[in-house]
């Protein structure tokens, strides 16, 4: 069988990571890097015998950004460098470029931010990690700058608009959000930047989910911004698509 992607291969690293996955049960498929044409050829699965399931990545991505947020530190064991089939690790770079200091341990990573340490606004094309993007999303409403991410067409096309509704909810946050058919910009409210003297207006932010998992989890963390923010979730219950105790674990953060 021959699979031959004619159009622009959005988050291209789960098409890697299914294909390296069934190559461990002995399927012999032909891929060139980068390319997005697949030969699979016909042969009889086989058990790899022993296989360790790795920690969601993309769930693990609010976990980092809430270490960075707060300082920290925070460790999210399961996961190994260099180890991982999943790109959304990829998160964990951006984390850097952003001013969040990143250790790998044996079978752990922590995540933390110095006392002093600001955070970075960042100019990138996330497309090939568009959920661990929603993280860059929020953590960009507390950046010292605008920050602009591009490559993310799909969240058009998934739970709900996500372009839309991330510009809706992060403006409620006090941020200038603009959006195009692939891009969010975000400036953030210059009262939650570390740099600025003067505290915050006392403030309730109640978000709306749109039943949509990624957005209640990813917004959750305005409620962990430095200068602090009461942050309503509306529809809680929606995380339980993918996280069903995501809110019991996020609670430990705080």
């Amino acid at each position: 069988v021959e699979i031959n992607v004619s159009s622009a291969l959005i988050s291209a690293p789960y098409v890697s990571m299914t294909v390296e996955l069934c190559r461990m049960f002995g399927a012999q498929i032909d891929a060139l890097p980068g390319s997005t044409r697949y030969n699979v050829n016909a042969v009889d699965y086989k058990s790899p015998g022993r296989l360790q399931i790795e920690p969601d990545a993309s769930s693990a991505s609010y976990f980092f950004a809430g270490g960075f947020l707060t300082g920290g530190p925070v460790t999210v064991h399961g996961f190994t460098k260099g180890k991982t089939l999943q790109g959304d690790l990829r998160f964990l770079e951006v984390l850097t470029e952003m001013g969040a200091k990143v250790e790998y341990g044996d079978d752990e990573v922590t995540v933390s931010r110095d006392d002093n340490g600001l955070i970075r606004s960042i100019t990138a094309d996330l497309n090939d990690i568009p959920d661990a993007a929603m993280t860059v999303a929020v953590l960009a409403a507390f950046a010292e700058g605008r920050s602009r991410i591009s490559g993310i067409q799909s969240w058009r096309v998934k739970e709900c608009d996500r372009l839309d509704a991330m510009t809706r909810e992060l403006s409620k946050a006090g941020a200038e959000v603009r959006c195009g058919a692939d891009w969010i910009e975000i400036d953030p409210n210059p009262l939650q930047k570390l740099s600025s003297s003067l505290p915050p207006p006392s403030s309730h932010v109640r978000i709306s989910t749109y039943n949509d998992h990624r957005i209640a989890m990813s917004l959750s963390l305005l409620s962990l911004g430095p200068k602090g923010m009461a942050v309503e979730i509306e529809d809680p219950g929606c995380v339980s698509k993918t996280f069903p105790e995501y809110f019991k674990e996020f609670f430990r953060l705080t």
